[in-house]
């Protein structure tokens, strides 16, 4: 029952933060969204990790709309994939 409730109070918090940031913002999929909080702790510790490792994500807007190439800087070990006209990023300077 204390999962429940801490559950559904940082699923509140994180509303209250969502209708702070963005006054405009329809109720229910803000709600939606914010059922899913814990996942966001994954990602931010993902994130770090990569981050942690020395791995770069970039996206930026692409050409294609499907695609995959390898960097053309020098000194730069990854890869990119275009996905509906944005292009993912991934590489380590080495």
């Amino acid at each position: 029952m204390d999962y429940i409730t801490y559950y559904m109070a940082g699923t509140i918090a994180i509303l209250a933060l969502i209708a702070l940031r963005t006054p405009d913002t329809e109720v229910r999929p803000a709600f939606i969204l914010c059922l899913f909080w814990p996942a966001t702790i994954v990602f931010v510790v993902g994130v770090l990790l990569v981050d942690a490792v020395g791995i770069h994500i970039d996206v930026w807007p692409g050409n294609k709309r499907f695609g995959f190439r390898k960097p053309t800087a020098p000194g730069v070990v990854g890869f990119a994939v275009t996905v509906f006209n944005h292009e993912i990023q991934v590489y380590k300077k080495s």
